[in-house]
């Protein structure tokens, strides 16, 4: 067969058949029970039941598409599809060596596709099977203290039954059998082998049910509990057609001390009649179980297991100090080991090679009962001030600080709640929106001198502190000095236009006069015109150049002041209206906390001429492009 499972190929019919044909009567059931499943459930084996032993079993049998029909190679259909059957099997042993049983199968229905096109009668749809008669002797017996069951024996097939139903061999079938088993503990290994000879064989077009050998190989679980198994059986036919081979896995559970319930089935491979693409197989037995006991030895006279030179089982003799640590078995949680004796848990009769259990033994633990590690031979992690960082992650080991400081502590020496490191008055008391500066107002404004353009001169909270003659332009926060206006460059270039100087000189003031402002980011911004990389290249070309003024013209410390060109990447409005990108064309001044870096270095590389954009149509505002 290609691919399939189905196992019985039949060429009954020739291509000019009118005339219905019947299909000789044959037996098409191949599967043989153990009757008295000893081994297991369909392989002989080598065991048998023990004398008065018995078992009943009744056993309900479903398998499909035991026998199909060809036309060359073209299947026609199944002459039976389905096929359910009855077994009624029984086995008895005599004496300790020999075991007699039978088999009474009955087809109980089946059925197969309707084959009258192909001119062929189908078979009846149930009828009485072979009766099958067996008689086995025990020459070799595990039980006995053989090394192996060995059994030989022999089975007779009945040509009783029904033909129309596919249910009766046309003569004697007799099959000489050997049977093996050996126990490996929880499974038992069985083989077996027959020689089936049949008197009168049946010719079924191409194919001859007659003479054939057949083997099994059954490996079962052991014990008096739930068993599982798994079967093979193969047939070999001696008229040179394709032998055909079933796997089967079994299970059997007793229910009571002498029924038990089995099931089996599995798949079949193979081309000869009655080897089906599966069976399946549920059944229950009666029986009783005295084939597995042994002849219990005569008892020996009492021996004291306590006594000197006996075993001394640690249960039966609590009294005694088997591992002589002065620790009596029964109070003994180790009574086989003997106590270290080192002065920890020595009461409990169990050593303590590790006595604070963190993985370095005692002896090589400086710290034994205090658990460390290894590497500092078992001693815990150092922290030699005690502030619960370990000195290898504690940047300063010597003096207790926090988590947060990484081991160094929190130093505030106005106690403003301001550590000193971002302190702007580290000595003087101060809010956080002041950076920890105190809030004053030296002009007497009403403006407080964080916030005054003009800390020194009284001038009008309107104008950000400063007198009305100067317009203010600019406009402290805590996180910028906010302009009014854009500073303004020449067209393409970086070169501030003297329009902004008066807003640079005001910006320069404000940071010059006001020292807790740390630090200043000059920002160069541009819209999303032209290319971005010029216009990352311009942006920064004209954040330095503003650098550059507050530097030389307005005086301020360089340390305090960084410039960065962002150029199109961190727009304030949307590109794609001229408002949006006038506003983002601009500079910006962020005020930036000591922690900060101090300053982002970039390079600058020269404008080519080339690649200038043209003017904006708005005034050329910082930076445009």
């Amino acid at each position: 067969m290609t691919g399939r499972l189905v196992a019985a190929v039949v060429c009954l019919i020739s291509g000019a058949a009118v005339a219905q044909t019947t299909i000789p009567g044959f037996e098409l059931e191949r599967l043989e029970l153990n009757p008295g499943a000893q081994s297991s459930l369909v392989n002989d084996g080598g065991r048998i039941l023990r004398d008065g032993g018995y078992r009943l079993s009744l056993a309900g049998h479903y398998e499909r598409d035991p026998l199909l029909v060809y036309r060359g190679k073209v299947r026609l259909g199944s002459v039976v599809s389905d096929r359910v059957m009855a077994h009624l099997l029984g086995a008895y042993g005599i004496g300790d060596r020999f075991e007699v049983g039978a088999q009474i199968p009955v087809v109980a229905f089946q059925q197969g596709d309707d084959l009258s096109g192909a001119s062929l009668t189908p078979p009846a749809s149930a009828g009485l099977g072979t009766i099958q008669a067996y008689a086995r002797v025990a020459l070799l017996d595990e039980l006995k203290d053989d090394p192996l069951s060995l059994a030989v024996g022999v089975g007779v097939g009945l040509p009783f039954g029904s033909a129309e139903a596919l249910a009766q061999e046309s003569g004697f079938a007799i099959s000489p059998r050997v049977g093996l088993s050996h126990n490996f503990g929880p499974v038992i290994a069985s083989a077996d082998g027959a020689f089936v000879f049949r008197t009168v064989p049946t010719q079924l077009g191409d194919t001859e049910i007659g003479d054939a050998l057949a083997a099994g190989l059954s490996v079962a679980s052991t014990g008096r509990g739930f068993r599982a198994e798994l079967d093979g059986r193969a047939t070999i036919p001696f008229d040179g057609t394709s032998p055909d081979l079933e796997l089967l896995a079994g299970v059997r559970y007793p229910v009571l001390k002498t029924v038990e319930l089995y099931a089996l089935g599995g798949p079949g491979f193979g081309s000869m009649p009655g080897s089906p693409v599966f069976r399946f197989v549920v059944g229950a037995a009666l029986g009783n179980a005295n084939h597995l006991a042994r002849k219990a030895p005569p008892p020996s006279p009492p021996v004291d297991v306590c006594a000197p030179g006996q075993a001394q089982p640690i249960a039966e003799c609590p009294a005694l100090d088997k591992d002589g640590d002065g620790v009596k078995n029964v109070a003994d949680a180790c009574p086989e080991k003997a106590e270290d004796a080192d002065g920890f848990e020595d009461a409990d009769g169990c050593p303590d090679p590790d006595n604070d259990a963190d993985g370095v033994l005692d002896a090589q633990d400086k710290c034994p009962i205090e658990a460390g590690q290894a590497q500092f031979d078992g001693c815990p992690p150092p922290d030699q001030d005690k502030d619960g960082i370990l000195d290898a992650d504690d940047q300063c080991p010597g003096v207790p600080g926090t988590p947060e400081k990484k081991g160094c502590p929190f130093l505030d020496e106005d106690k403003d709640g301001i550590e000193d490191a971002v302190d702007v008055c580290p000595k003087e008391a101060g809010p956080v929106e002041n950076r920890g500066c105190p809030i004053k107002d030296t002009d007497e404004d009403t403006v407080p001198d964080h916030l005054d353009n003009c800390p020194n001169e009284k001038g009008d909270p309107k104008n950000q502190g400063c007198p009305k003659k100067v317009k203010q332009l600019v406009v402290i926060t805590r996180e910028k000095i906010v302009i009014k206006e854009k500073v303004y460059f020449a067209t393409g270039k970086a070169r501030v236009l003297p329009r902004s100087y008066k807003l640079l000189n005001q910006v320069a003031k404000v940071i010059n006069e006001h020292p807790q402002i740390p630090h200043v980011l000059i920002e160069g911004h541009t819209d999303n015109r032209g290319s971005a990389e010029l216009n990352r290249r311009l942006s920064q070309a004209r954040a330095d150049a503003v650098r550059d003024y507050l530097v030389h013209k307005g005086k301020v410390d360089p340390t305090r002041l960084s410039a960065i060109g962002y150029g199109p990447d961190r727009p304030a409005a949307d590109n794609s209206t001229a408002k949006g990108r006038e506003a983002n064309r601009r500079v910006e001044f962020t005020v930036q906390e000591p922690a900060a870096p101090a300053q982002e270095t970039f390079e600058v590389v020269p404008l080519v001429p080339t690649e200038t954009p043209a003017p904006s149509p708005q005034q050329d505002g910082a930076p445009t492009k």
